[in-house]
């Protein structure tokens, strides 16, 4: 449903600018925030943050967010929406920071849309924003059950759509050792539930991508690994410098015995003379 906005607002200047809270575009002020809080709970938090991260480093050239409040009709800022994370392929500068996602500014909609459903909005995920998303042309459109208590019972903790037309049809499933698994076309990347959280993985290889508390246990790890590598490689050097020392004192015995048995040899020569 649309939400009104106040028309209480400062008087917009020519052409297109950034405020703290927005950006106007063409005389029409488009807010930054709805006022809501970016998650229900913490379950939800956790998943929306892994996922962006983890689309984030797979699709460097795409642009990837949490949380930002869509825009999909010009001049009606009231009609909005605010996926969870969504992914757009092609979208201008996919790194700059944006206040607000607006489909004609970016040449389209997202790609790919993740709601990540709450007891207060599993409702609307699945019923008016699913229609949404489908007439505004995101090829696909995924549910998550991150609590695991939201969905009715039976139901499968995590569904994929792709845009048929007007509308979603399911994404096959298929099982693999009991493991629902879902293939994403747009992202061409497996999808199913480990420890509470979306697994992305990529088919090719079967290889999971590490999530960011992986990749940085990963990354602590062949830290770790290479100061071991260098302490040992340190003991080493050591140990070498310790031998070629005591090479060195031998040589330099070896010196002073040859030095004294040329002396000794003189002397007995000498002596040999004398008698």
């Amino acid at each position: 449903m649309p939400i009104s906005l106040p028309r209480a607002l400062p008087a917009p200047r020519a052409g297109h600018h950034a405020v703290a809270n927005g950006d106007w575009t063409d005389g029409v002020f488009y807010p930054s925030s709805d006022g809501l809080p970016m998650a229900d709970n913490q379950a939800q938090a956790d998943a929306m943050a892994d996922c962006m991260t983890v689309l984030r480093d797979r699709h460097p050239d795409a642009f990837v967010a949490m949380n930002l409040l869509l825009y999909y009709r010009r001049g009606h800022p009231g009609v909005r929406l605010a996926p969870d994370v969504l992914l757009a392929f092609g979208a201008p500068a996919p790194r700059r920071r944006r206040s607000s996602y607006r489909v004609w500014d970016e040449g389209g909609p997202p790609d790919w849309v993740l709601e990540i459903a709450s007891d207060g909005t599993v409702g609307r995920d699945k019923g008016v924003k699913k229609q949404d998303y489908a007439k505004m042309g995101v090829r696909e459109y995924w549910l998550f059950d991150a609590q695991g208590t939201v969905f009715d019972a039976g139901e499968a903790r995590l569904q994929g759509y792709t845009l048929a037309g007007r509308g979603y049809r399911p994404l096959p499933v298929r099982r693999e050792a009991g493991v629902a698994v879902i293939q994403s076309c747009v992202l061409g990347l497996d999808l199913l539930v480990e420890d509470d959280l979306i697994r992305f993985r990529d088919p090719a290889t079967g290889a999971g991508l590490r999530r960011h508390h992986e990749e940085v246990a990963a990354r602590r790890g062949a830290d770790s690994r290479a100061a071991a590598a260098d302490s040992r490689a340190a003991a080493a050097e050591s140990r070498a410098d310790q031998a070629e020392s005591r090479a060195e004192q031998a040589e330099s015995r070896a010196d002073q015995a040859e030095s004294r048995a040329a002396e000794l040899e003189a002397l007995v020569r000498r002596l040999g003379g004398e008698t």
